[in-house]
């Protein structure tokens, strides 16, 4: 990397031969991989990135600035999200190590980063693959386990009643008769860190009956809860398992839940809504397409696949004329496909031998 000339600098950010015109402009600086590490690798050219934003230009002087600045890093360092090590001149530079690449990666906030980390190292040893609940409770938004507010008589009561994976994947995760009881009887001093345990394997219990396309308003019923908050975990819990997908992409001890949660993300994402479930087999409709679509009166590949390619671009909102050609071509495929299926099972059940009646008295 080398510093750049004042023309050179003008000419990128699209000011060269308008002078007088603009009084300022913006850049984005874009380098290699290999170059990032010369950006900012010491504390004090973080002070210096730091004292060019618009919060050190507002603050009142340089102390609240570097203050700020030195707690930021402290509290990164305490979360195991970057480490400062010495080279070999002796200077003390930063590094940002994989948990802070992945949290970064995964737009996981820094003060769930390590609980999330260690779930998942903790899940590592004994995860549950009877079922989807244990990779369920995993992707968990831990921002929503504070809003539930659970009936701990009535969840000691669900809890008897779970099938044995179901209760196998509690033991797992540390859900215990024992604290439930306690919490029902409210007997003793509760330790917060197992009460969270509880509750959010109960509202991944919620997540795991939606999963399993159960209506709302019955999943509301039966966990005495309102369905706007279930509207809410669902998409909250949708928008965190991407976060997690893209977490362990970045660590190579987790390759197994990148490889999980790679195929199991795009399944949970259509629980939200089962209805578009058959508008989200064409190639290219992902769920904002396919709300389009349902709102227009296309409720089914049929209607896709039969109508007119001008009733598809007046009715849909955004629907260009070459994207409707697509849809519908690519909707007679799947039906053609799909009869085509259907006559070739159905001639294989005619083709078998009829069975002689026995008439032997």
């Amino acid at each position: 990397m080398a510093a750049l000339e004042s023309a050179q600098y003008k000419q990128m950010i699209g000011r060269a031969g308008r002078a007088g015109i603009d009084s300022s402009g913006e850049s984005i600086l874009i380098v290699q991989h290999k170059d990032r590490d010369k950006l900012c690798s010491s504390v004090q050219e973080v002070y210096d990135a730091i004292s060019s934003t618009l919060f050190a230009k507002q603050s009142s002087n340089k102390e609240t600035v570097q203050l700020a600045c030195d707690t930021s890093l402290s509290q990164l360092a305490s979360k195991k999200l970057v480490i400062q090590k010495c080279n070999e001149d002796g200077e003390t530079r930063l590094e940002v190590t994989d948990l802070g690449t992945a949290a970064y990666k995964g737009c996981i906030e820094v003060d769930i980063a390590l609980v999330l980390y260690d779930d998942l190292c903790k899940a590592q040893l004994a995860l549950s693959v009877q079922n989807y609940l244990h990779l369920i409770y995993l992707i968990t938004p831990y921002s929503l386990v504070t809003q539930f507010s659970p009936d701990w008589s009535h969840m000691f009561n669900l809890h008897c009643k779970l099938s044995p994976e179901d209760l196998h994947v509690g033991n797992a995760v540390g859900v215990t008769e024992r604290f439930l009881h306690r919490r029902t009887m409210n007997h003793g001093k509760v330790d917060p860190k197992e009460e969270n345990i509880h509750r959010r394997f109960f509202v991944a219990l919620m997540l795991y009956d939606l999963y399993r396309e159960q209506p709302v308003w019955e999943v509301a019923d039966k966990f005495h809860q309102n369905r706007g908050f279930l509207q809410n975990l669902l998409q909250s819990a949708i928008s965190f398992a991407s976060c997690v997908y893209y977490f362990t992409m970045e660590m190579e001890q987790f390759w197994a839940y990148h490889a999980i949660y790679g195929a199991f993300i795009k399944k949970f994402s259509l629980c939200a809504k089962p209805e578009l479930n058959a508008l989200m087999e064409l190639p290219g409709v992902k769920i904002g397409k396919a709300t389009l679509l349902y709102k227009a009166g296309f409720r089914s590949l049929q209607q896709v696949a039969y109508s007119e390619v001008s009733d598809l671009t007046n009715k849909v909102d955004y629907m260009t004329r070459s994207q409707a050609r697509q849809i519908k071509a690519t909707a007679l495929m799947i039906i053609k496909e799909k009869s085509e299926a259907l006559r070739a099972e159905a001639d294989a059940v005619i083709a078998l031998p009829t069975p002689v009646p026995d008439v032997s008295p």
